[in-house]
């Protein structure tokens, strides 16, 4: 129980940290502690049955926690910060954007859960994956600096996972150690060629499925102007002057 406690909030912290890069300045940490602490509590039960029937209330919980407001209004909230997501520029300020602010909450609470379950479950593979899934997706909404270094705290966060949720510990450790960081190490060095570091084939960030077609504003009119039907006088009419200690403005 120790160790499943240990190894989640390890994991359950890295990827609050790479989610909370989204926002600027930071919030409070003290409702983060709070939802990494319901996230964590059903894997701490003895019972697999038990382990899945809190995982439901601690959702319900940790969804009014991150947008503080019951669960249905939660839902509301949580659509208007994902459109928010499509319209504002990362990071974004989480006291303009409480919505958005929560969602991110609520990102983080459930990838913490999710980790939780699979290392109470001895499921090694499936806490490797969320914890990538869950560290790495915010990281590619906002790159910024240091993404190599970001890539490879993740993948040594994965082997991490892998070597302490496996449900027998591995008999000789340090071979596996020398492996895992022989993947980082491999890993950083492939990513730095301009072969394998190229542009992304599907640009998915600049998708908008918010995006309505709606008509947009334009000036055609300052070009298309017509004045038939006004008559202009031969003579100009002075309509302005205006008087200076060198005479009258031309």
């Amino acid at each position: 129980m120790l160790r499943t406690l240990l190894v989640s909030l390890g994991a359950s912290s890295l990827v609050a940290v790479s989610w909370l890069r989204l926002e600027e300045p930071r919030a409070d940490g003290r409702r983060l502690v709070l939802l990494l602490a319901i996230a964590l509590a059903p894997a701490l039960l003895p019972r697999t049955s038990w382990r899945l029937a809190a995982s439901v209330p601690a959702f319900l919980l940790g969804a009014s926690v991150a947008f503080d407001a019951s669960p249905g209004d939660a839902l509301d909230r949580g659509g208007t910060g994902l459109r928010g997501f499509y319209d504002v520029a990362l990071p974004f300020d989480p006291a303009a954007r409480p919505e958005m602010h929560g969602l991110v909450l609520l990102a983080l609470f459930a990838f913490a859960l999710a980790i939780g379950l699979a290392a109470g479950q001895r499921r090694a593979i499936a806490a490797s994956a969320a914890l990538v899934v869950g560290a790495a997706w915010p990281a590619t909404l906002h790159p910024g600096e240091g993404a190599l270094a970001r890539g490879a705290l993740i993948l040594a966060g994965a082997l991490a996972l892998l070597f302490a949720v496996r449900p027998r510990p591995l008999a000789r450790r340090g071979p596996a150690l020398a492996a895992g960081g022989a993947v980082i190490l491999v890993a950083l060095l492939a990513s730095s060629f301009p072969a394998v570091a190229r542009d992304q084939i599907v640009a998915w960030e600049s998708w908008d499925p918010y995006d309505r077609n709606d008509p947009r504003v334009a000036v055609d009119y300052v070009w298309d102007s017509s004045y038939e039907g006004f008559e202009f006088p031969d003579r100009p009419t002075k309509l302005f002057e205006i008087a200076t200690s060198d005479g009258p403005a031309p």
